[in-house]
């Protein structure tokens, strides 16, 4: 019975560490996905001239589904006339951040799409999202920098800590 509670306090706490590894990549992959989206978003808007809403329905449809709810809901919520580009966008992030594994500097960069979509010219709205690409680009690297750091090291933590239990408890 004891041999049980060893096995189980090891593989417990290597859970913990291996989970806490496959958010930090999970975090880099959804970022790189929505960096790529706004590429094909900027494509659309740019050189097809698309309306927002259609734009953002065909990111939603070439995009991993992580994301791609996310661009769907934006879309259907800007085909409201009424509706405004920005608010809707935050109430859209708002609803999906606890089901994305962003972190809170990357919430911060992605509020910021929607800061006058639709408000000017096609000249400065490329140039915003160029700006805003390039935030979201350094946020996209610094979740590399910690996958490739950090996950080694929390697979490694989280065996090393369940031993250290059995030896402590044991």
């Amino acid at each position: 019975m004891m041999t049980l509670g060893i096995v189980s306090l090891i593989f417990g706490a290597a859970f913990c560490g291996f989970y806490m590894a496959h958010l930090y990549e999970k975090r880099y992959k959804q970022l790189a996905d929505f960096l790529h989206g706004i590429q094909i978003f900027e494509t659309e808007l740019m050189y097809g001239h698309t309306p927002l809403h259609e734009a953002f329905q065909i990111v939603s449809e070439q995009t991993d589904p992580a994301v791609s709810k996310l661009f769907a809901d934006f879309s259907e919520k800007l085909q409201d006339k009424e509706v405004q580009v920005e608010s809707a966008w935050r109430t859209i992030l708002e609803t999906h951040e606890p089901y994305m594994a962003f972190s809170k500097a990357d919430c911060a960069v992605l509020y910021r799409l929607a800061e006058g979509l639709g408000k000017h010219d096609l000249l400065t709205e490329k140039k915003q999202l160029q700006n805003f690409m390039l935030h979201l680009q350094m946020q996209c690297e610094k979740a590399k920098e910690k996958v490739e750091k950090e996950s080694k090291m929390v697979r490694s933590l989280g065996v090393l800590i369940g031993l250290l239990f059995v030896i402590i408890f044991g």
